[in-house]
């Protein structure tokens, strides 16, 4: 996979972020967490030059880790 495929994937995983206001938000956010790890792993097998700090970063997961951390500081 190219650079250009990472962002795409990481475009549309972006865009199907939780919605923080949903009732159903910490499971929503759990399993876009999981869906985005798997997809990092295969990502990182099909080029192991593949950054995942920073596709995690594109995708949004730092932003979700970090509103969880809020609310359970709170």
């Amino acid at each position: 996979m190219t650079r250009k495929n990472f962002v795409a994937l990481a475009v549309a995983l972006r865009a199907n972020l939780p919605n923080e206001d949903s009732n159903a938000y910490e499971a929503e956010a759990l399993l876009f967490s999981d869906i985005a790890e798997s997809i990092m792993t295969v990502c990182q097998r099909s080029n192991p030059r593949f950054n995942r700090a920073r596709f995690a970063a594109a995708v949004g997961l730092n932003e979700m880790q970090n509103r969880r951390a809020l609310v359970e500081a709170a």
